[in-house]
């Protein structure tokens, strides 16, 4: 019996910022019912140039003809759906030394981590960095934008709406916030304004608001008026930010980097062209103090003499 069928070129609808896809390969009209066959092709295409690869196919029908019918299949994208790289000044000792920190994670169920690659040379090479382990970074997108605001004053007007990629936000006491707690980065490279935000709450699903916020911190009050909706913010006193050591040779230079999840190929995130500009190393017109710790290990640290900080602070702070 002879099958008729409609070949399609796989279509893709990018869902939820592209975590996942519905890839249509083959419509099979049969009798007024749709029959299904397994595959094992790989789709790509996505507009950011990534490849993605399918999870499961639907079971196939038994009489469905071999090389027609519908696949029907869940993808989820290789690579990882967020990485931020943060050419920002100096908060803690571990960025005395010409270095960017950077982030990454995925709204991918499972993502078991991933590393972060770097070309130097246009891509014709590249080596890894740095390897994040899951779940990764606090990663989010505001849907709106806040305006100047006092660096000297807790700005207890401004209300910020984020959406995170993956994880959670928590309140803090003022004192936490004041002692290096809940600090971020907001905004997009080359206008990265850091604040801390006292007040975090649950809204639905992985959208938060911020409230009573630091404005304008470690320097960044000159940028605090350049925000748009649309803009990253990444949690910083965390121990899934890194710091990426650079030459000082490598200042102004743009190389390549890549997100790949584990056991992923190259070829599953496009590349992103960065460069750092030694922002750490600069010094700030407005002195703050550093942060009591982030990065990859846990330490306590005693600040410097200062209006808003008494005595050492372990980290984590208290959340309490």
């Amino acid at each position: 019996m002879t099958f008729p069928a409609i070949a399609m070129k796989a279509i893709f609808l990018k869902i939820a910022e592209s975590e996942l896809v519905l890839g249509i390969a083959a419509i099979l009209a049969v009798l007024g019912f749709l029959y299904l066959r397994n595959g094992a092709e790989y789709f790509s295409g996505d507009s950011g140039g990534a490849y993605w690869d399918h999870m499961t196919y639907c079971k196939s029908h038994p009489n469905t003809p071999t090389g027609s019918g519908l696949a029907f299949c869940l993808l989820m994208r290789s690579g990882c759906d967020r990485r931020n790289l943060l050419d920002v000044p100096l908060i803690h000792s571990a960025q005395s030394d010409p270095s960017f920190l950077a982030a990454m994670t995925s709204a991918s169920a499972g993502w078991r981590g991933g590393a972060l690659m770097q070309s130097t040379a246009a891509g014709s090479s590249w080596a890894d960095i740095h390897d994040f382990g899951a779940p990764g970074s606090a990663i989010g997108t505001c849907s709106n934008s806040i305006g100047v605001s006092d660096p000297r004053v807790i700005d207890n007007g401004s209300v910020l709406n984020v959406t995170l990629t993956q994880g959670a936000l928590y309140s803090v006491t003022q004192l936490a916030m004041l002692n290096g707690a809940n600090v971020f980065a907001y905004g997009a490279d080359g206008r990265w304004e850091l604040i801390a935000a006292q007040t975090c709450t649950l809204v639905s699903g992985n959208n938060y608001t911020l409230r009573d916020l630091l404005r304008g911190r470690f320097g960044t009050e000159w940028a605090s008026g350049l925000h748009a909706a649309g803009d990253a913010l990444v949690l910083l006193d965390t121990t899934e930010v890194a710091a990426i050591a650079m030459s000082a040779g490598s200042i102004g230079l743009s190389y390549l980097y890549r997100g790949i999840t584990v056991n992923r190929d190259l070829g599953t995130d496009s590349n992103r062209a960065f460069t750092y500009r030694g922002v750490n190393l600069h010094t700030h017109g407005v002195r703050s103090c550093l942060l009591p710790c982030m990065f990859a290990e846990a330490h306590t640290f005693a600040h410097p003499a200062s209006a808003h900080i008494g005595s050492p602070v372990s980290w984590p702070p208290s959340t309490g």
